[in-house]
C-alpha cells in the first residue's frame, strides 16, 4: 500500500470536501452544519496526511510499514453512506434543481433526486462507477423484458416511485381525479355497484318482499404507453440532480397528458390505444344529443356564435341535471383554461353586483355555481359546433384507471446519433374505462343522467 499514493487520495477527498463546503456557505437555505462538519473532516484529513508523510521512506517500496497501521487507515476510510451523500447532495443542489422529489427539507429533496440521479446512470445509462455505486447502497438495478423479447428497460425503484407518481398526478388532471385501481393481470375486472335494494310497505303478518343489491362488472385491458425525450445534459455524477429533475418532468409530464388524452377526449382509435373518454362516451349514447340524459345543448347555433350565445342559464342546467347521488365533494368543473375565462368568467362579471375591485383582481377560479373549477388543457378552447365542452361531477363514481406496471426507463446513444443527444424512453401499462355517463331514449322520462354530465354546442 503506497503511502504517496494515499496521500494524494486525502489531498483530492480534502479538496472535494472544500468544493462543497462553499457550495453549502454560498446557499443560505442549506445548513450551516454540513459545511462545518466537511471542515472539520478536512483538519482530520491533514492531520492523517502529515501522519503518513512522517513514514515515508521508512520502507524500501514506500508501503505502510506496519500491519496495525494499515487497519487503522481502512477503517477510518468506510464511509457513512447516507451522511455522505446527503452532504455531497446538498453542495450539488446549491446550484441545481431538485425536481419534484420529496423531502421535508431541501437537503433531504436533493438527497432522493441525487439517488435517483445515480440510480439512473447505473440502470438506463449502464455506468459502472453509478453500478457500485448503487450496489453499495442497496439500490435495486431491476431490468424489465417485455414479452416480446425486446429489452424493456429498467424498472424505477419503488424507492423514486412515489416521486413520479405524484408528479405524474400533479400535472394529471384526469388520474388526480378518476379512482385508480392496480392490475394484477393483463386483463381485470372490477365489481361496480349498479343497483341497491327496495323498501316495502308490508301489512302485519306478511312476508317482505325480497330485493337484490344489483352488481356489473368494469373491464380493464392493459395498454403500453411510450414516450420518448431527448437529453442533452452530461451524464455524469455532478450533473446527478438535474438528470433526476428533467427525466422526472419530462417522462411524467408526457404520461399525464396522454392519460388525460384518452380519459377525456379518446375516440375508440388506436390514437387513444383503444380508450373513449368521457366527452366521446356521452356523445355515443345517441345521434341526437337532446335525447343524452347527461348533456344540455347550449344555447345558440352555429359555428362563430356557439360560445358567445352560451348563457349562464345553460351552465344551471348542467347544475339542475347532475344527479344528487354524484353530488359529492368530489364533484368540479373540468374546461379549458380558455373556455373558463372567455366564457364563464364573461358570465359571471355579466351579473348584477359585480364590483370593479372584482374586476380589476379577476374573479377566483375555486367555484363556479357552488362547484371547484379544475383546468383540463386537452379539453375545446375554440368555439365549434356538436362539441362537449365543459363537463361536471365526480370522475371518481363514472370512471376507473387501471395500473398494470408503473414507469419504465430505458436510453439510447443510438436514435439521436446525428445530433450528438440521448433519447430517453419510457413505458408504462394501464387502461381508463369510463363506465358510467347515464343514458339516452327519446322519452324525457326514461333519461337517467350518470355521475359525468356535461355542456354540448348546438349543431348548425
Amino acid at each position: 500500500m503506497d503511502i504517496n499514493a494515499r496521500i494524494r487520495n486525502y489531498e483530492a477527498q480534502i479538496a472535494e470536501n472544500k468544493k462543497m463546503a462553499e457550495g453549502i456557505l454560498g446557499d443560505p437555505t442549506l445548513s450551516m452544519d454540513d459545511a462545518q462538519e466537511l471542515i472539520a473532516n478536512n483538519e482530520s484529513l491533514l492531520a492523517r496526511i502529515k501522519s503518513l508523510k512522517s513514514l515515508a521512506g521508512q520502507t524500501a517500496d514506500n508501503s505502510l510499514p506496519y500491519p496495525e497501521v494499515k487497519e487503522v487507515e481502512e477503517a477510518s476510510a468506510v464511509k457513512n453512506y447516507d451522511r455522505t451523500d446527503a452532504i455531497k447532495a446538498a453542495s450539488l443542489s446549491a446550484v441545481q434543481k431538485t425536481g419534484p422529489f420529496q423531502g421535508e427539507t431541501k437537503s433531504e429533496r436533493a438527497l432522493k433526486a441525487y439517488r435517483f440521479g445515480m440510480w439512473f446512470l447505473a440502470g438506463p445509462a449502464g455506468q459502472t462507477k453509478a453500478q457500485r455505486w448503487c450496489k453499495e447502497r442497496g439500490i435495486e438495478i431491476k431490468g424489465h423484458v417485455e414479452n416480446e423479447n425486446e429489452a424493456g428497460g429498467f424498472l424505477v425503484p419503488e424507492e423514486f416511485l412515489s416521486d413520479l407518481i405524484d408528479l405524474r398526478e400533479q400535472y394529471g388532471v384526469f388520474r388526480r381525479n378518476t379512482r385508480v385501481t392496480p392490475m394484477s393481470s393483463d386483463t381485470q375486472t372490477r365489481p361496480r355497484r349498479k343497483g341497491g335494494l327496495t323498501a316495502y310497505y308490508v301489512g302485519e303478518a306478511t312476508n317482505v318482499t325480497e330485493s337484490e343489491l344489483q352488481w356489473d362488472r368494469v373491464r380493464l385491458i392493459a395498454k403500453k404507453l411510450a414516450a420518448l425525450a431527448k437529453l442533452s445534459v452530461e451524464l455524469n455524477e455532478d450533473s446527478a440532480i438535474d438528470l433526476a429533475s428533467t427525466v422526472a418532468d419530462e417522462i411524467a409530464y408526457a404520461f399525464a397528458l396522454a392519460e388525460d388524452g384518452a380519459g377525456f377526449n379518446g375516440d375508440g382509435t388506436s390514437t387513444f390505444g383503444g380508450i373513449v373518454g368521457v366527452r366521446e362516451k356521452l356523445k355515443g349514447l345517441d345521434a341526437t344529443p337532446a335525447n343524452v340524459a347527461g348533456l344540455v345543448v347550449g344555447t345558440g347555433t352555429g359555428y362563430a356564435t356557439n360560445f358567445n350565445s352560451l348563457t349562464l342559464g345553460d351552465f344551471r342546467r348542467i347544475v339542475g341535471r347532475l344527479p344528487q347521488f354524484a353530488d359529492t365533494p368530489n364533484a368540479k368543473w373540468y374546461v379549458h383554461r380558455s373556455f373558463y375565462h372567455e366564457v364563464m368568467v364573461r358570465l359571471a362579471e355579466a351579473t348584477a353586483g359585480t364590483s370593479s375591485v372584482e374586476i380589476i383582481n379577476g374573479i377566483a377560479r375555486t367555484y363556479f355555481l357552488g362547484y371547484p373549477v379544475e383546468f383540463a388543457q386537452v379539453l375545446p378552447k375554440d368555439s365549434a359546433i356538436n362539441q362537449v365542452t365543459a363537463l361536471l361531477g365526480d370522475l371518481r363514481m363514472g370512471s376507473m384507471l387501471g395500473d398494470r406496471r408503473d414507469v419504465t426507463l430505458a436510453l439510447s446513444e443510438h436514435a439521436a446519433f446525428t445530433t450528438d443527444e440521448l433519447t430517453l424512453r419510457g413505458t408504462q401499462r394501464f387502461d381508463i374505462n369510463v363506465h358510467d355517463v347515464g343514458n339516452a331514449s327519446s322519452s324525457a322520462a326514461n333519461r337517467q343522467p350518470g355521475p359525468i354530465v356535461g355542456l354540448i354546442t348546438a349543431g348548425s
